[in-house]
């Protein structure tokens, strides 16, 4: 999962190769989802950019109930450095939305030329869910 990646990438040291982080997950991020206690749901979705904003309404609504109660949640985005930066903000908007005001947000992306240009890659990782 490039969620989980992220944080073993040389991100912090500026470069590791053909990515650029334009603002990125950091290792005490994912402390924080961890103390939270609970459980953890984690999904990815690799998709076209046109269809993405749809596939990730569909999944947070058609899952709501396997993260209701979470904490924490971590959101991290890979896609080509000409990716609509607008795209990023509209998901991130969808992902606040369905997870509420009591869930504390993190996002990371990712800007890599190797990527398909109309490619765009979303993950997501919620902790602290109570069964």
């Amino acid at each position: 999962m490039k969620l989980l990646k992220s944080i073993y990438c040389e991100q912090f040291k500026g470069d590791c190769g053909s990515c650029k982080h334009d603002f990125g997950l950091e290792k005490k991020d994912f402390d924080t989802l961890f103390k939270c206690g609970g459980l953890v749901y984690m999904r990815e979705i690799i998709t076209s950019i046109y269809e993405i904003k749809n596939k990730v309404n569909s999944m947070l609504e058609e899952q709501k109930k396997e993260f209701n109660g979470g904490k924490v949640a971590l959101v991290h985005f890979q896609a080509h450095p000409n990716a609509p930066f607008k795209l990023i903000m509209d998901i991130m908007e969808i992902v606040g939305e369905c997870l509420g005001d009591d869930v504390d947000i993190f996002c990371g992306l990712d800007a890599d030329s190797r990527c398909v240009p109309d490619y765009l890659t979303f993950g997501i990782m919620i902790g602290g869910i109570m069964r």
